[in-house]
């Protein structure tokens, strides 16, 4: 027994092998995930920290370049919806109420077009100053002229809302929580409400819809029966049946329909609380010229940096102490360390770059349909680099999104590595090429009898695509597009 215990118990040695990276490697690897604006803030303090850098060229222009608030804003298209709200909330979602509420063109009803031009001078004047939704409302608390307690009351209602201009809030629960009596607090409430954007210190978006069409002085009483009673109806497009029930016909139903898309379903759209808009700078840019596609390098506009020549100098120097000398040759080896890992990320940009552009050739001269798949394996493989590496380069949501200037718009590097599927002639497609293909067959169908997914999985079969009709709804859900019974329009 003493023995096995002994065994147990005793010591044993063992070899493990790992990978410890250096300094070099680990300043490498924070260079080559960042983007070209955050790149421009480190050599900023990378200089203001080492006196043995120096700036041999400044950069060609400066990196701020164009702030778009969303990457929608630059051309970036996106499969999922910017803005999730639960059915309740937003229970005309599948109508697309909001789609034309910033479109250009007059509604035809002066009253529409007056509210519409006021929102729309709203956002934009909010997003000039910077002003968050919290600003604005405050601003127009300060200029009501309200007494303290009242003043006190509705400040509270403001710190309630959520970042959509929502008040999730049951007021009886902030009563009690605050201290504040009902009276009070619905009198609050009512001012609330009488605030800009339209819409404001609503529920949901059907009270926000309410509140709008309230203000509008909406001459029929019967939209506001439809909001009320028959949302689950509106959500199913069972209009014909709202229509019966509601004794109406499906004209006058559809022109409240119209003029519900006028309002906006989400009374802060276009107001943030942070106004810390994307600083979008492209690292690289595609051009065609001839026809023929050409990648357009922009390391000139990252700033050239060198070592100064008089500390070289002063390293040579045999009377130079001991304690001046090891600062002189940790600041070197500093400058050297960045100076070769700027390179070696602007290297592994032009390297991952120029294979996109040669698999992805078609697409830049003729559009999304000509996309194909590509992984970031199959780049790694080519440019003989780990994945890992293509993975940093291009850039995630967590550390910066990197992008490429293109005939087809800015794009987002991760927006070129996609799965795909094989024509029956044997050729690759990207999974967006095919969305796209179904986008375009969806827009162009007869919107009272709208195609069913195991059609436009025929239709693709028809042009050589096999995909499963599974498949077909999968890539119509990712786009936000209605089911078929949803898009069937009534009249």
């Amino acid at each position: 027994m003493e023995n096995l215990l002994s065994r147990q118990l005793g010591q044993q040695q063992t070899q493990i092998q790992t990978q410890t990276l250096t300094p070099a490697q680990l300043q490498g690897l924070d260079l080559l995930v960042k983007p070209l604006p955050e790149i421009e803030t480190l050599l900023a303090k990378e200089l203001a920290d080492n006196p043995l850098l120096e700036v041999l060229s400044p950069g060609r222009e400066t990196l701020a370049g164009d702030t778009y608030g969303t990457a929608a804003a630059a051309g970036v298209a996106a499969d999922a919806s910017e803005l999730e709200n639960s059915p309740e909330d937003m229970p005309f979602a599948e109508l697309s109420l909001n789609d034309d509420y910033f479109a250009e063109g007059s509604s035809g009803d002066p009253d529409f077009d007056g509210f519409r031009q006021k929102n729309i001078d709203l956002n934009i004047a909010a997003n000039q100053s910077g002003d968050s939704l919290t600003d604005l409302l405050y601003e127009q608390m300060q200029n009501a002229g309200l007494d303290p307690e009242l003043h006190n009351a509705l400040e509270t209602l403001i710190g309630k809302l959520d970042e959509n201009g929502f008040l999730r809030t049951h007021p009886a629960d902030i009563a009690m929580c605050e201290n504040i009596s009902m009276e009070l607090l619905n009198e609050a409430l009512k001012i609330l409400q009488s605030f800009d954007p339209p819409g404001i210190g609503a529920r949901n978006g059907v009270e926000s819809l309410i509140l709008q069409l309230k203000r509008l002085n909406y001459p029929d009483e019967r939209i506001y029966t439809l909001l009320t009673c028959y949302q689950e109806d509106l959500a199913r497009n069972k209009l014909p049946q709202i229509a019966r029930n509601m004794h109406v016909n499906l004209d006058t139903l559809y022109k409240f329909l119209d003029d519900l898309k006028k309002l906006n379903t989400v009374p802060a759209a276009g107001l943030t609380e942070a106004q810390d808009n994307q600083v979008i700078v492209p690292e690289m840019s595609i051009e065609l010229e001839n026809d023929e596609v050409k990648v357009i390098g922009r390391e000139n506009y990252i700033p050239k940096l060198g070592v100064v020549r008089k500390y070289l100098k002063m390293l040579q120097d045999p009377a130079l102490d001991d304690e001046t000398l090891k600062y002189l040759k940790e600041k070197l080896l500093s400058a050297e360390t960045l100076i070769a890992a700027l390179a070696k990320r602007q290297d592994t940009l032009r390297g991952i770059t120029l294979a996109i552009a040669r698999k992805q050739a078609d697409y830049f001269r003729y559009g999304e349909e000509f996309l194909k798949p590509m992984t970031r394996v199959e780049v790694a493989a080519e440019l003989e680099i780990d994945e890992s590496t293509v993975s940093r380069a291009v850039g995630t949501e967590k550390n910066g999104l990197k992008y490429l200037d293109t005939p087809q718009g800015l794009k987002e590097y991760r927006f070129f590595f996609t799965a795909g599927v094989k024509n029956q002639e044997g050729d690759d497609l990207s999974s967006r090429a095919v969305k796209a293909r179904i986008r375009d067959l969806i827009e162009s169908e007869d919107p009272a009898k709208p195609y069913s997914d195991a059609a436009l999985a025929d239709m693709l079969a028809a042009e050589g695509v096999d995909v499963a009709r599974r498949t077909v709804a999968k890539y119509r859900e990712s786009m936000n597009i209605p089911a078929t019974n949803l898009r069937r329009q009534h009249r």
